[in-house]
């Protein structure tokens, strides 16, 4: 017995691929098929009633126009020597452009376990999976950095069958692991342990051996650390590294309480496709962003201070957009960590600088003080002390330090605020935005490093101290103690320390 056979229609419904194993399945040669539409092709109709099936109520054309990534329904079809032939008839869809569907017709009848029957659900897996992976490539190369791992997690659940997926994304210090995505039920659960360290839980471990791992029984695995989500049935996981050029750069992740996947390797193949592809995609949304950065510090390259605040506010308006926050602020912090002397806002933003990080107090902020974001939001009451004097209306801010390997002290501090929905996962920003930071250090460092040494240069002559040009042996100790910029937006610094309103 035949185990079906493949065929193809283009984004108007008509046949363009037509195998000789679908011809011999429903007595349809291909000089009959081809270039008609595959209503008029297949020709199918209902088992019990004899009514017809294919045409503009098509079962799969409708699932895969309801945004579906499959579609199938059960009919009587063809016209062999016996009469018409009772097949399965699955429509795979293809990316929005070019458009169309990938189509398999198997025996409705072939026994479970017969193997032709296997044969065939492993050849439409594989149509599937090339399916769900053409669509992922189309998605991830049109949508950004958030939207992109939201549909790549949609499109994982369904083609997978599981029933959540999350993404982790390596921090790039590699301190951390954070939960940067989820799609699924029970969001509460599954964000019990959004920040895990290199070798920590299931995925931790899977970032640092570089391979897979799957798991039918989580309940039962000391490896898997969220006892919320155990608690609510879930029993199979499966974890892949997301690959890198300089290794992995996150985890992708699904689960289920109802597993139609296996730890068998070949079972996860699809799971491994993707996790390749959205690591060389996050790479690259990381690196279209830094060369912009780098763009924006052309300006800024001559030592003027205006070109610096363009640098930061270029930093900020990417950060808020991957973040998708409402409004932010990014402030440099002196050579010594003790507080800001820039701070540039964007969108309108009146937050302010932190008062955590003026007057010589940012030694005292937890951001500061840790070398990691943290994300605050809930009852003030519940923030670290030093937070709680902070002036914003929204529910959720989030805070990330600007680190170079170079400093002990970070370079800076990005604060993104959200006015209406934190966010959630509740690493979410720390994960995105934190890529975003590590790439920008350098640059900053660059220019910060110009800009100083041009304002000293300036202090010396203006005190009759030397010339204009020649190596400063300590950039900002020249400063007097109170120095006021009236040119351009105004500022007062008070000991190198920026005074605000």
């Amino acid at each position: 017995m035949s185990a079906g056979g493949l065929f193809a229609v283009d984004s108007r419904g008509r046949v363009v691929e037509w195998s000789d194993e679908a011809a011999a399945l429903i007595g349809v040669p291909a000089s009959k098929a081809l270039g008609r539409p595959c209503r008029e092709a297949v020709d199918g109709r209902d088992p019990r009633s004899g009514e017809p099936v294919c045409g503009r109520a098509c079962p799969p054309l409708a699932a895969l126009g309801a945004g579906r990534l499959a579609g199938s329904v059960r009919l009587l079809a063809g016209r062999t020597p016996t009469g018409p032939q009772p097949v399965r008839c699955e429509l795979f869809a293809l990316p929005d452009r070019p458009g169309g569907a990938v189509g398999r017709l198997s025996p409705a009848e072939a026994p479970a376990g017969a193997a032709g029957a296997t044969d065939g659900r492993r050849r439409a897996d594989v149509v599937r999976d090339l399916s769900a992976l053409a669509t992922l490539a189309a998605s991830l190369a049109a949508d950004p950095l958030p939207r992109g791992l939201d549909r790549t997690l949609s499109v994982v659940r369904e083609a997978t069958g599981m029933e959540s997926a999350e993404v982790f994304l390596a921090d790039p210090t590699g301190r951390e692991l954070l939960l940067a995505a989820y799609s699924g039920p029970f969001r509460r659960a599954f964000c019990e342990a959004p920040r895990l360290r290199p070798g920590e839980g299931l995925p931790g471990l899977v970032l640092s051996a570089r391979a897979p791992e799957a798991t039918a029984a989580l309940d039962r695995d000391v490896r898997y650390v969220r006892t919320s989500v155990t608690a609510k049935g879930f029993r199979f996981g499966a974890w892949v590294p997301l690959a890198g050029t300089g290794g992995p750069v996150g985890v992708l992740g699904v689960a289920s309480r109802h597993p139609r996947l296996d730890p068998e390797p070949d079972r996860l193949r699809l799971l491994t496709w993707a996790g390749g592809l959205l690591g060389s995609a996050i790479e690259t949304w990381m690196l279209r962003f830094r060369e912009e950065l780098r763009a924006a510090a052309d300006d800024a390259e001559a030592g003027d201070e205006s070109g610096l605040d363009r640098l930061l506010r270029a930093l900020l308006a990417r950060a808020i957009e991957m973040g998708e926050a409402d409004a932010g602020g990014v402030g440099l912090l002196d050579r010594r960590g003790l507080g800001v002397v820039r701070y540039v806002t964007d969108r309108g933003a009146s937050i302010g600088a932190c008062p955590g990080l003026l007057d010589g107090a940012a030694p005292f902020c937890p951001v500061v003080a840790a070398g990691v974001g943290a994300t605050f939001g809930g009852p003030r009451t519940s923030w670290p002390l030093p937070c709680r004097l902070v002036r914003q209306g929204g529910v959720a801010r989030s805070c990330l330090p600007i680190r170079t390997g170079a400093e002990r002290a970070p370079l800076g501090v990005i604060q993104l605020v959200h006015a209406r929905h934190p966010p959630s996962p509740p690493t979410r920003d720390l994960a995105l935005v934190a890529g975003l930071a590590g790439g920008a250090a350098a640059i900053l460092a660059r220019v910060r490093d110009r800009v100083d040494r041009r304002l000293a240069a300036v202090a010396q002559v203006s005190r009759g101290v030397g010339p204009a040009a020649g190596p400063v042996a300590e950039p900002g100790r020249t400063e007097p103690y109170l120095v006021a910029r009236c040119l351009g937006p105004f500022e007062l610094r008070r000991g190198g320390v920026l005074v605000t309103p």
